[in-house]
């Protein structure tokens, strides 16, 4: 049918309804419509056939495909031509994150002609009353125009103020997108809402499904003397979980020995998720949409219920708890020597939190409770240690560590912040949930099973060029980059300016310029950590693709010798990997979204006052900014106090060159809060002062 249908759309005049074709092709049997239908839908998002007002045509040589993606900062790209070009935002009324979309294109312009799919069609809207008195619904923080309609009776049990969720089709009547109510989510003023709008405009669904609740129920709160069968009992080792101190989804737990030969024995053990969770129930269902937990400031979207991410799958202390256990024995040069995965029982001793760990092993000052596990946790240091000269040896790439953290009042009023780094106890570990994910990924490549690799390709030449070009444009000194990048220059680049005040606006441009991290099923290693083999198989909790991963070593060790005839798994693998890496950046944008409005509530009170920060970026319009508390906003160039700079678009510099001065990215400004905005969720800054010395100068006096 397809090549029929083909030959009769063989020419971009040729305009046909679906009646004609019908008769065209000798189709008279009711029961072939839909056959047809989706014959057409797939040559259209093939880009071969295209519909409009009814009717089919040859797919008109001036458009093309492509799927829209929106940055954390919400402005919109299509990769046309391997490239990544920006969308205005007048010009794609309608589009969503990772939508298909047609396109038209008209001199440096790409138009939205029409969405084939929707990847995330669920949209959040506020419920407003225009100046007729007429109900209608606004999509929420959109950039773009969503002109959308829901049924009568749905929208007429909807109140002013409410936020609501919406499923987006691609259908439209009258320039209008037909959509459907799916449920109610809060009112526009309650900060619980705005948390949960963010999540379901990323694409995660933030309530559990009354199937997912009913398998619940089939989960046990206790483990059984059924499941202890085959299992190494390691409740008497003196193992225990390092984490922050309001997580609850505690998903390994670690101990150390010291062997006669001097090497180490480092036992990371994992939660045995896929003991509880199968393939093709419904949690595994819910899991593989969502992806991934997504944390929002003080709260968690968990791709588990609490049942299971509190309960039964998390390493709480002094309850055995089944687990899967990575041995492995580390000799001083930091190389695992051996290694054994074994499913097994533990009972976590304690429950540390990494504030404590630190005041041990940074102040040598220990708190109540930790006299039993000091000297362990010496020795996991020890061990850590050795692994960072390691990995540093090996090029591994360190990248500013700073987080903003906010702090509310009963009330969910942003009443401080504070800026955070890793220290001692948050790098061990790090380091040891990254040698367990590489010992796993080496395992199974070895095998040549198929399996799951987190993959960082080494960066284009070009991009690390152009930074390294910028940065001398505005100033630093750097080496010239030769025909291939290696994490050794990275690596350099990094340590040349790590010292300075302005580093967490440098960081981020070598960041931007690196490819981004994905799964895959085809192992190409791990650039930023310089390993030949990764991959994510540490956090069964709050990761899928780590349950997928405990999932194949169950089934490897049990099937080992029918692993070729498991049918379609590569397939199945390779869809999952491409859906998480998509969700991956959708937790990322989420996760942006709610520091954003963080921001903006901790600000608003703040009108008028002064702050330090450094120029983050500069564009034909204005000046990006962080503050030295990582407050993120922007002043505009008419709102710099000389406004006689022009801006120069190879080095992102702003120049007054009668003055002889100029503000470069790095360059540390003297800031007045203008105002903010909530709805659009951005912060305005006037810049008082520029001249770095002035500036440096003042900080010192004060």
């Amino acid at each position: 049918m397809k090549e029929k249908v083909l030959d009769i759309l063989n020419d971009e005049s040729v305009k046909i309804n679906f009646c004609g074709l019908k008769k065209k092709l000798g189709i008279t049997r009711k029961h072939l419509d839909d056959e047809l239908r989706c014959v057409l839908e797939k040559l259209e998002l093939d880009g071969l056939v295209y519909s409009s007002d009814d009717l089919y045509q040859k797919f008109p040589s001036n458009f093309f495909i492509a799927t829209v993606q929106v940055s954390k900062k919400g402005n919109r790209f299509i990769f046309y031509n391997d490239m990544a070009k920006y969308c205005k935002e007048q010009n794609l009324d309608g589009v969503l994150n990772y939508d298909t979309v047609v396109f038209r294109k008209e001199k440096k312009d790409f138009i939205a002609v029409k969405v084939l799919a929707r990847k995330m069609p669920n949209v959040v809207c506020d419920v407003k009353i225009n100046d007729d008195g007429i109900k209608y619904l606004s999509a929420y923080n959109s950039k773009n125009n969503i002109p959308l309609v829901i049924d009568h009776n749905s929208m007429k049990k909807l109140v002013e103020g409410e936020r609501v969720v919406v499923n987006l089709s691609t259908e439209k009547l009258d320039g209008v997108y037909i959509a459907t109510f799916v449920e109610r989510i809060g009112n526009k003023n309650d900060l619980d809402s705005e948390l949960t709008a963010i999540a379901y405009n990323n694409g995660f669904v933030t309530k559990y499904p009354d199937e997912v609740l009913k398998e619940l129920e089939l989960i046990p709160d206790e483990i059984s003397s059924d499941d202890l069968k085959g299992r190494l009992d390691k409740r008497n080792d003196n193992v225990f979980t390092i984490d922050g101190k309001g997580a609850k989804d505690l998903d390994d737990a670690i101990s150390i020995k010291v062997l006669p030969n001097k090497n180490f024995q480092l036992t990371v053990s994992i939660a045995n998720v896929s003991h509880y969770i199968k393939y093709g129930s419904a949690l595994w269902k819910f899991a593989e949409e969502n992806t991934t937990s997504v944390y929002l400031i003080n709260s968690v979207m968990s791709m588990f219920h609490a049942k299971i991410s509190n309960g039964i799958c998390s390493l709480n202390p002094l309850v055995d708890r089944l687990a899967r256990s990575f041995v492995m024995e580390i000799d001083n040069q930091g190389n695992v020597v051996d290694y054994k995965m074994i499913n097994s029982v533990i009972n976590s001793k304690k429950k540390m939190n990494y504030d404590d760990v630190n005041s041990i092993l940074e102040n040598d000052v220990i708190p109540s409770g930790y006299e039993p596990f000091v000297n362990d946790l010496r020795v996991m240091e020890k061990l850590s240690n050795i692994l960072t000269v390691k990995r540093e040896n090996e090029g591994s790439i360190e990248f500013d560590s700073s987080e903003l953290n906010f702090k509310t009042d009963a009330n969910d009023k942003v009443i401080e912040t504070e800026v955070t780094k890793q220290k001692t106890g948050e790098n061990m570990i790090e380091n040891f949930m990254v040698i367990t994910n590489e010992v796993v990924a080496m395992h199974f490549f070895f095998l040549a099973c198929p399996f799951i690799y987190r993959n960082h390709e080494v960066p284009m030449v070009s991009k690390i060029s152009e930074t390294i070009h910028l940065f001398k444009q505005i100033g630093y000194r750097m080496e010239t980059l030769k025909d291939n990048v290696n994490p050794e220059v990275i690596q350099k680049m990094i340590k040349s300016i790590c010292t300075k005040e302005e580093f967490p606006v440098l960081s981020v441009l070598i960041l931007k310029s690196m490819q981004r991290a994905y799964f895959g099923i085809d192992n190409q290693g791990h650039f930023g950590l310089a390993l030949k083999y990764y991959s994510q198989s540490t956090a069964p909790i709050r990761r899928f693709l780590d349950l997928v991963i405990h999932t194949l070593i169950d089934y490897y060790e049990t099937m080992y010798e029918k692993v070729e005839q498991i049918e379609g798994l590569e397939d199945y693998l390779t869809k999952i990997c491409e859906n998480a890496s998509i969700k991956e950046r959708c937790a990322d944008k989420a996760e942006y979204e709610a520091n954003q409005l963080y921001m903006v509530k901790y600000m608003e009170s703040r009108i008028g006052e002064e702050f330090y920060g450094f120029v983050a970026d500069i564009n034909p319009y204005e000046v990006l900014i962080k503050t030295t508390d990582l407050i993120e906003g922007y002043a505009t160039h008419e709102e710099i106090s000389n406004q006689n700079f022009k801006y120069d678009p190879e080095s992102k510099t702003l120049i007054d060159k009668k003055a002889k001065e100029r503000i470069t990215i790095g360059s540390k400004v003297l800031l007045k809060l203008k105002g903010v905005s909530l709805e659009n969720r951005t912060i305005n800054f006037e810049i008082l002062e520029y001249n770095l010395d002035t500036v440096l100068e003042r900080t010192l006096r004060k």
